[in-house]
């Protein structure tokens, strides 16, 4: 089970098609996953699912800001 189920797209439940999704992204997203560094996230995210009978096409587009730990 997905620690985040508001972020899965259930596409087998959507008829052939365009379909649009928006999902906001925040630091609790992040807590989840600590050894990436990110923190202060702030993204939206969109997605435009293309559903054909036997393809299936996805376009992200992720914007916002985040801050990242610098290695150096």
């Amino acid at each position: 089970m997905s620690r985040h189920p508001e972020y899965i797209i259930p596409f087998s439940s959507y008829s052939p098609g365009t379909h649009e999704f928006e999902f906001e992204v925040t630091d609790r997203f992040f807590e989840d996953f600590p050894e990436g560094g990110l923190s202060d996230a702030a993204l939206k995210i969109g997605v435009t699912m293309i559903k054909e009978e036997q393809v299936l096409e996805f376009v992200i587009r992720i914007g916002g800001t985040a801050t990242l730990a610098c290695d150096r």
